[in-house]
């Protein structure tokens, strides 16, 4: 006998109903052997319950507290005494970076809506604080990128790149788990 394997079989008909009884059952008799099996270990060799472990002592895993805003203060006071080579194109002031959620954001970026002409730019990075910082400037399809080691005092680091000119993009990533903050100016020499 051939069997033709390019026929489709033919479907099966199923009761309305059904394939809702056969899940909820397997999900009440999951629940049911996990509770007895939870059970059986519980009461394990006496019979009778166990008692609690001692509670472990807790390790804390915090980072020291950081002062935000002294921070904020030596990367922007960092950011007024730097000075841009040609046209400013823009000024940030300093932003908290962090891995830790509740202390800021891990990165932070900005996008003019402005095209800019084709030029050389710059962009110089201040970071205060212990860590570092993943700095990226992209004008147009040009990029440049470095990382920042941050300083109590910080000093700048550049980036630097020929463009043909677009839109400008910054972006900045906190690398490690600190706290930083960090400002930046862009100039331009057309």
């Amino acid at each position: 006998m051939l069997i033709d394997l390019t026929d489709p079989a033919p479907p099966v008909k199923e009761r309305p109903g059904a394939r809702f009884r056969w899940v909820a059952a397997g999900l009440i008799v999951g629940i049911m052997s996990t509770a007895a099996v939870t059970h059986a270990i519980d009461n394990s060799h006496t019979g009778a319950p166990r008692e609690p472990a001692a509670a472990s002592p807790k390790v804390s895993t915090s980072t020291p507290s950081v002062d935000v805003d002294t921070l904020r203060a030596a990367a922007d006071r960092a950011l007024t005494s730097g000075t841009p080579n040609g046209t400013l194109v823009v000024s940030n002031h300093a932003e908290v970076l962090s891995t830790n959620n509740g202390v800021g954001m891990r990165e932070s970026g900005a996008l003019s809506d402005v095209k800019h002409p084709a030029a050389s730019y710059s962009m110089l990075v201040y970071c205060a604080g212990r860590g570092r910082v993943l700095a990226i400037l992209r004008v147009g399809a040009d990029i440049d990128d470095t990382i920042v080691n941050c300083e109590a005092v910080p000093q700048p680091a550049r980036l630097s790149l020929t463009s043909a000119g677009g839109s400008v993009e910054v972006r900045l990533t906190a690398v490690d788990d600190e706290t930083v903050a960090v400002s930046y100016l862009i100039a331009t020499n057309h």
